[in-house]
């Protein structure tokens, strides 16, 4: 029984893609239930770290981990706890909180005299107020409990005393675990815990709404700066939730998180009695500067064997289509188009295709490719063959902006049997395309990515077994 699974948690290892090395890596976490002599966590210093990033629970789940006591867990917490991966993640995550496109700061999910404790699509950062330097950074992704902008699952970080809950909550499902985290062991391996009991989860779960009601307010409605001197404000962005919590003097406090236009954090802390009464205090975070600089994504190649969609894939790029959406903050990021044809007329030599082609800047954040930025550009296109088995693009009409939208659409349409209202409708499903030319991207250029994401959606898994 055990050698039977032993053989399905090896084969489960396999399909989530690592390198020999790190397969041999998490086998021997699992095998082996002796714990190193522990260590705590280093002052972090900036440094790019090739740790590839495993989202584990992701591609397996509570069966398998119940199956084998408990060490499918033990391999996840080694990870997590490993230090290049804490500087990963927190160089990473970092560098995600600082995006001039981000529309608040990172979630400040707890505060207190020792600690400043926030967290984002990437990582959870904890900062030791004493120390002046982060103690540790937590792989949410690794642990899939990293949604503060999705749909249908929404991340929550609870602290009771000097221990952390993070628990997802979905609409269409149960929680079915917990992870706690203990601060007093921050950067450590056992630092980490998994609750799978479901009276125990459902409990948890009730605290958090208590504790969500008392001590979670609205940033803007609660800080009277959110209202004046920083709202519309290029220079910084706050975090949308402002957290409560009592000082070492008993006094009641209340905190948000700023991201200033330079880079720099600080805490912005007022008095529960006096909102007027408010002081900051900068992060010292200025270590990672310079280790935050983005390296630049490879350019998208169509590589697939569909000569139109190669044909429309290479005029969008060459005619850099994307860059009318490109803003500074997307330098570094990546145009990926997403043609979608809706119907193609041949005459002679000549084919007239019809088709939106839709436009998506994507930068990295760890395991995700998350959109900043698109459009779309209903359109008519005449293509001829280029002599080498392909197409060239002779003409290319298209349709304005407003008014002009529809007005045009029905003219290039004009003549050919070919409904203007249904050309609209079956313009915008993009899906399908959209996904498979990311997934092109992905595996032409062997890159560590599994999910793509819209701001406020689900992300979307490149690997879908259900496709």
């Amino acid at each position: 029984m055990r050698e039977k699974l032993e053989k399905q948690l090896k084969h489960t290892i396999e399909q989530m893609g690592p390198d020999d090395k790190q397969t041999e890596r998490i086998w021997r976490g699992v095998q082996s239930r002796t714990k190193e002599k522990e260590k705590r966590f280093p002052v972090f210093r900036a440094a790019a770290v090739g740790t590839c990033v495993l989202a584990l629970c992701v591609v397996t789940g509570v069966s398998v981990n119940a199956a084998t006591d408990g060490a499918f867990f033990e391999s996840v917490r080694a990870f997590v706890g490993m230090t290049e991966q804490q500087e990963k993640v927190a160089d990473e995550g970092i560098k995600l909180g600082r995006r001039e496109s981000n529309t608040y700061a990172d979630p400040l999910v707890a505060c207190s005299d020792a600690y400043i404790i926030f967290a984002n699509e990437r990582g959870l950062m904890i900062y030791g107020r004493e120390e002046q330097t982060l103690l540790a950074a937590l792989d949410l992704q690794a642990l899939d409990c990293n949604y503060f902008n999705a749909d249908t699952i929404e991340t929550h970080i609870m602290m009771q005393e000097n221990l952390l809950y993070i628990f997802n909550e979905y609409k269409d499902k149960n929680t079915e675990k917990v992870y706690t985290y203990d601060l007093t062991q921050a950067g450590l391996e056992n630092a980490l815990e998994c609750v799978e009991d479901p009276a125990e989860v459902a409990g948890i779960q009730k605290q958090w709404n208590s504790y969500a009601a008392a001590y979670r307010r609205d940033t803007f409605d609660t800080i009277p700066a959110a209202q004046e001197e920083w709202n519309g404000s290029r220079d910084l962005t706050y975090s949308e939730y402002s957290i409560v919590w009592t000082d070492g003097k008993g006094a009641e406090q209340i905190s948000c998180l700023l991201i200033n236009g330079d880079g720099t954090y600080e805490l912005y802390t007022c008095s529960a009695d006096d909102l007027s009464d408010a002081r900051t205090d900068t992060l010292a975070l200025k270590g990672y500067e310079d280790s935050t600089q983005e390296e630049s994504l490879p350019k998208f190649v169509y590589t697939g064997d569909d000569p139109v969609l190669k044909a429309l894939c290479d005029y969008m790029c060459k005619e850099d289509m994307g860059g009318r959406y490109l803003g500074d903050d997307e330098e570094n990021g990546v145009f990926i188009p997403a043609p979608v044809v809706y119907k193609t007329v041949t005459r002679g030599d000549e084919l007239t295709v019809f088709a939106n082609l839709w436009s998506y800047i994507y930068k990295q954040n760890g395991n995700t490719l998350d959109c900043v930025s698109g459009g779309e550009q209903p359109s008519r296109l005449k293509l001829k063959p280029d002599g080498n088995g392909g197409y060239r693009i002779e003409e290319h009409l298209t349709a304005g902006d407003g008014a002009d939208y529809e007005k045009d659409i029905r003219d290039f349409c004009a003549g050919y049997m070919i409904s203007p209202g249904k050309f609209i409708e079956a313009g915008y499903k993009y899906e399908g395309i959209r996904k498979e030319l990311i997934r092109m991207y992905v595996d032409d250029n062997h890159l560590d990515i599994k999910y793509f994401k819209d701001y406020g959606w689900d992300p979307i898994a490149l690997d879908d077994e259900n496709e």
